[in-house]
């Protein structure tokens, strides 16, 4: 981060990078609506069984076989279909907050006037592009345990986000490290906010 304030320094109008930022995190959040957020995978007599949760549904793939669930045909899943229901809801307010933060930063580039626009756009597209990620990683462990019941024991994705027991690992998928990703965007684009200068007041005559 220091690297980064560092190179930035001269800027005397950031608003052209800050509109790339702000393109960057447009781009990784619209990516991860359609990528896997979860994934679960198996080994079972020798058969490799792989199941990717999207904001659409889970697909499983097992020998060569892929079988797709939408959420809206899954019973007895509400809490876990409530966390990816919200988590979509956020990553697209931080996704259309960051197309506001892309034309904040476009304005800068005309004066640094409308610094306090910018910085409306910067801190939303902050707060809702963290939730999403955070939000998932927090929620989705004591979502499937709810779902589950009484019917798990021992570790698994019920126990925690990620991790490994009897040749069964679990963790985020593709689409949550590209929400991240679209988060670490709009912080840089917002520090840049940050540090732009708003225009010395004229003394009246």
């Amino acid at each position: 981060m220091k690297l980064f304030v560092q190179l930035t320094r001269g800027l005397a109008a950031p608003g052209m990078l800050i509109a790339v930022f702000a393109v960057l995190g447009v781009v990784f959040m619209g990516m991860s609506l359609i990528m896997p957020w979860y994934n679960v995978k198996s080994s079972m007599l020798g058969v490799d069984v792989e199941a990717n949760y999207d904001f659409q549904g889970v697909t499983s793939k097992a020998g060569g076989m892929s079988v797709s669930q939408k959420w809206s045909d899954a019973k007895g899943v509400d809490k876990t279909k409530g966390v990816y229901s919200l988590t979509q809801i956020m990553v697209i307010l931080g996704l259309v907050m960051c197309v506001l933060l892309l034309i904040g930063g476009l304005m800068l580039r005309k004066g640094p006037g409308k610094k306090s626009l910018a910085m409306v756009f910067g801190v939303l597209a902050l707060v809702f592009a963290m939730l999403g990620p955070v939000l998932f990683m927090v929620q989705h462990p004591g979502a499937v345990k709810s779902d589950s019941g009484t019917a798990v024991t021992g570790k698994g994705p019920w126990d925690s986000f990620t991790g490994s027991e009897n040749n069964v690992t679990w963790g985020p998928g593709i689409g949550w490290i590209m929400g991240l990703l679209g988060f670490i965007f709009a912080l840089l684009g917002f520090i840049l906010v940050l540090r732009v200068k708003k225009p010395a007041a004229t003394p009246p005559a």
